[in-house]
């Protein structure tokens, strides 16, 4: 499902992003800033996978 998978890779590759600009934007500690890398990832990995079931329909 992952592999060669290019809109599951932007998704990530987003939350990545996000994730960069709030460690550069706040100073908060390393466990909060994985907490929120966690929380991004599985909200978009989410995301992802309702609108994928939701286009096989």
């Amino acid at each position: 499902m992952f592999e060669g998978n290019e809109d599951l890779s932007q998704i990530i590759i987003d939350i990545l992003i996000t994730v960069n600009r709030e460690m550069k934007k706040k100073q908060e500690s390393v466990q909060e800033l994985l907490a929120y890398y966690y929380n991004a990832l599985v909200n978009g990995l989410e995301e992802f996978h309702f609108t994928e079931k939701s286009k096989k329909r």
